[in-house]
């Protein structure tokens, strides 16, 4: 392949609408019917003994498992904390991997079992009805040492809505072990997509949510190492480049190279090298 097609190509695999538009895609499906996944849920009293758990069984599982974990604020005004897993191997070797995530606590909740894939996918659809105001923010998360968990907890327990979520989706697999480099998209490790869900109901209560988000994400930033580029808001150039990590130099030279007048802008933008950034807002 001449040097000219790789650079293209490493710049059109995980650079968005930033070198070109998309016209058809070609997927190579791979079938799936029944997981072993539904959600567990732990006693308040334990989120944080929960969370750390979580984390131990995520960064050591195998590549058959995904995860997902949310804190929220409780009926009772405690943090809760609940984890959503997926097992797509053989069901007796799942049962071994999950039996730490459900028996500790133990659970007050646990609705694991074989399921449709379909079905999973559509359970957290009845948490985001139409007409609710939103307000997300989201940073990937390397590890998650005690401060981060207090962190997730102490601002669970102060949400100013009963809506709002702060979740943990677990990045792994063959996603996780190629080469930083190897194409735009440079965050190739195990480790967590951070995510503020700040939903209401009312337009008179979006100054304190709005607030309280940007609190908590201020207060996570220490843990941060990126972010995933579909995540991001008006949030400015130098997120932009947090989202490319490694390749925005590379990627703004061949932006330079490809399009020096910047036609694909309409976009979280790679700015050609050598003009001028603008920033935007947060």
């Amino acid at each position: 392949m001449p040097a000219s097609t790789r650079t293209c190509s490493g710049a059109l695999r995980g650079g968005g609408g930033n070198f070109g538009a998309v016209v058809s895609f070609t997927y190579r499906l791979h079938p799936v019917n029944l997981v072993l996944a539904g959600p567990i849920s732990y006693p308040p009293e334990r989120a944080a003994e929960a969370l750390r758990l979580y984390h131990q069984v995520a960064s050591t599982a195998p590549d058959s498992l995904t995860t997902a974990a949310s804190v929220a604020r409780g009926a009772d005004g405690q943090p809760a904390v609940s984890v959503v897993v997926c097992w797509s191997g053989p069901v007796d070797e799942g049962e071994r991997v999950l039996r730490p995530l459900r028996e500790f606590g133990p659970p007050i909740d646990d609705a694991v079992g074989l399921i449709p894939y379909r079905e999973l996918q559509s359970m957290p659809d009845a948490g985001y009805p139409p007409d609710r105001l939103h307000y997300w923010k989201a940073s990937f998360l390397a590890d998650l040492p005690g401060e981060a968990i207090d962190a997730m907890l102490r601002f669970a327990a102060t949400a100013p809505s009963p809506h709002t979520g702060i979740g943990l989706q677990q990045i792994t697999g063959a996603a996780s072990r190629i080469a930083a480099t190897a194409t735009a998209f440079a965050h190739r490790a195990r480790h967590y997509d951070f995510l503020i869900l700040s939903q209401w109901d009312d337009h008179s209560d979006s100054p304190a949510n709005i607030r309280w988000t940007r609190e908590l994400f201020d207060a996570m930033s220490p843990h941060f190492h990126g972010v995933y580029v579909n995540n991001l808001g008006e949030e400015g150039s130098n997120r932009v480049q947090d989202a490319y990590g490694v390749n925005y130099d590379r990627l703004a030279s061949v932006k330079a190279t490809y399009d020096p007048d910047n036609l694909f802008r309409l976009n979280q933008n790679i700015q050609p090298a050598g003009a001028r950034e603008q920033d935007g807002l947060s």
